[in-house]
C-alpha cells in the first residue's frame, strides 16, 4: 500500500472515529434531555393537580383515574399508577385499560430513596436495577424506567374527618413546600424505546453530517496526498528498479524541497553506481548462491527437526487421549471406539460378542491403608494379569479418573471392562 493511502485511511478512520464519538454523545444527551424533560412535565402535572391529593384523601377511585389519564399524554408512558402514602396500589391506568401484569414492588423501585424525592429508576426484564441512561437501555432489552412522584397534601391527613373544602383552604394558606405532607405517589411506567424514537431525529441529522464531513474530508485528503505521494511513489520506484539492476539512466521527477533533492541524489547513486555494479555482480553472485545454499541446508535441517517433534507429540497425544494413565491400557474413549467397530463387524458377520465388567471389592481399602501409589501398583498389576487371560482378538479396557490434562473418562476407580468377540456360542465366554 503507498503512502497516500495509508495516510487516507488513517485520515478517514480517524473522523469516522470522531463521529460515531459525536454520535453516541449526542444520542446520549439527547435522550438525557427527553428523559429529564418527561420528568419535568411530570412533577408539573402533579403539582397543577391539587384534586388529586383530594381523591387519594378521599379514595375516591373514578375521580384518581380520571386524573392519572394527563400523565399518559407523552407517547413514552405506557402505564400511570397511584399508590397511598404507604405504597398500596389504589388505582392504575392506560391508554387501553388491558394492562393486566403484575408490576415490580413500590419498595424496590422507591428503594433507597427519600420519602419527599423523586424517584426514577430502570428495571431488566428480571426486574433488576441498571442504570437510567441510553446505552444500559440498549444494552438490557426489554427494560422499563419507572418515575415516582410524591403528591403533597395541605393538610396533616391524619385526621379521618377532613372535606375536599378542608384540602383548598390549607392549600390556599400554604406558602412552602416545606409545611406540606406526602398523601401519595404517581408511578409512572415509561418505555425507553420510544423515548429512542423521540430522538431518533435529531440523531440521524448528526449520523448523516458526520458521514458527509467524512466524505468530504476524504476527498479533499485524497486530492492532497496524491499530490505528495504521486513524486514520493515514482523516487520509491527509482530506487526498487535502481536494486533489481533494471534502472541504469536517471530519469526526471518533477517535485520540489525535500522531493527535488532526493530526485537528484537517486540520479547522482545510478550515475556512480552502474560502473562500480557491473564489476561486484558477478562476486555477489557467487556470494549469494553459497548464502543460499547454506539457506536451504539450514532449512532443511530445520524442517526435518520439526517434522520429528511433530511425530513425537502425535505419539505423545495418542497416548494421553487414549490411554490410562496408571495401567496404559486403553481408556474410556479408545474403548468405546474399538467396541462400537466390534458391534458393527459383529452384527455384519453374525457372529457373538461377550462384555465382561471387572470390579476390585475392597480397594477403597488397599487406598485408604497402603496409600495410592499401590492402590496403583495393585491396579496396574490386575491389568496385567487380565492381559494374559484374554486372546489377541480381545479388549481390555480400564476407566479411571485422571489429572484434568489428560483427557479420559472415569467410571469406577476399580472397575475394568474385557470384550470378548468371536465366539462360538454363549457358553464360550
Amino acid at each position: 500500500m503507498t503512502i497516500a493511502g495509508k495516510i487516507n485511511i488513517l485520515f478517514v478512520s480517524v473522523v469516522i472515529l470522531l463521529g460515531a464519538t459525536a454520535t453516541g454523545f449526542t444520542a446520549h444527551r439527547e435522550y438525557q434531555i427527553a428523559l429529564e424533560q418527561l420528568v419535568v412535565e411530570a412533577t408539573a402535572n402533579v403539582a397543577s393537580r391539587p384534586d388529586l391529593a383530594i381523591n387519594i384523601y378521599l379514595n375516591n377511585p373514578t375521580q384518581i383515574k380520571q386524573a392519572l389519564g394527563n400523565f399518559l399524554k407523552p407517547r413514552a408512558v405506557d402505564l400511570a399508577v397511584a399508590h397511598n402514602a404507604q405504597g398500596d396500589e389504589m388505582v392504575r391506568r392506560d391508554l387501553t385499560n388491558t394492562k393486566t401484569y403484575t408490576l415490580p414492588t413500590f419498595a424496590s423501585v422507591r428503594q433507597g430513596i427519600s420519602i419527599a424525592d423523586i424517584g426514577l429508576v430502570a428495571m431488566g426484564a428480571r426486574q433488576n436495577i441498571i442504570g437510567t441512561d441510553l446505552w444500559s437501555s440498549v444494552y438490557s432489552s426489554n427494560s422499563v424506567l419507572y418515575l415516582t412522584l410524591p403528591v403533597y397534601s395541605p393538610i396533616d391527613t391524619s385526621r379521618n374527618d377532613l372535606s375536599a373544602a378542608d384540602f383548598l383552604v390549607a392549600l390556599a394558606k400554604s406558602e412552602r413546600k416545606t409545611s406540606l405532607v406526602v398523601i401519595g405517589y404517581v408511578q409512572l411506567e415509561i418505555d425507553p424505546s420510544e423515548l429512542i424514537v423521540a430522538i431518533a431525529p435529531v440523531v440521524t441529522s448528526v449520523l448523516f453530517g458526520s458521514l458527509l464531513l467524512t466524505l468530504l474530508s476524504g476527498a479533499l485528503v485524497a486530492i492532497l496526498t496524491r499530490r505528495i505521494g504521486v513524486p514520493l511513489s515514482r523516487l520509491a520506484k527509482l530506487a526498487e528498479d535502481y536494486e533489481a539492476g533494471t534502472q541504469a539512466q536517471p530519469i526526471e521527477i518533477l517535485g520540489s524541497g525535500e522531493v527535488a533533492q532526493i530526485a537528484q541524489t537517486l540520479n547522482n547513486v545510478i550515475t556512480d553506481g552502474v560502473a562500480k555494479s557491473k564489476r561486484l555482480d558477478e562476486r555477489l553472485l557467487a556470494l549469494k548462491e553459497v548464502e543460499r545454499v547454506s539457506q536451504l541446508a539450514k532449512r532443511d535441517e530445520e524442517l526435518n527437526k520439526a517434522t520429528e517433534e511433530i511425530t513425537e507429540t502425535k505419539i505423545q497425544l495418542r497416548q494421553m487421549a487414549y490411554y490410562d494413565r496408571v495401567t496404559s491400557l486403553p481408556n474410556r474413549r479408545l474403548f468405546t471406539e474399538q467396541l462400537g467397530l466390534l458391534l458393527r463387524l459383529i452384527h455384519r458377520s453374525g457372529n457373538r460378542l461377550a462384555l465382561l465388567f471387572v470390579s476390585l471389592d475392597n480397594f477403597k481399602r488397599v487406598n485408604n491403608s497402603l496409600g495410592h501409589s499401590n492402590g496403583d501398583a495393585l491396579l496396574s498389576e490386575v491389568g496385567e494379569r487380565l492381559l494374559e487371560c484374554l486372546r489377541d482378538s480381545d479388549i481390555v479396557a480400564y476407566f479411571v479418573e485422571s489429572e484434568p490434562k489428560i483427557e479420559v473418562s472415569r467410571l469406577g476407580g476399580d472397575e475394568f471392562t474385557l470384550v470378548l468377540n468371536q465366539l462360538d456360542t454363549v457358553a464360550s465366554a
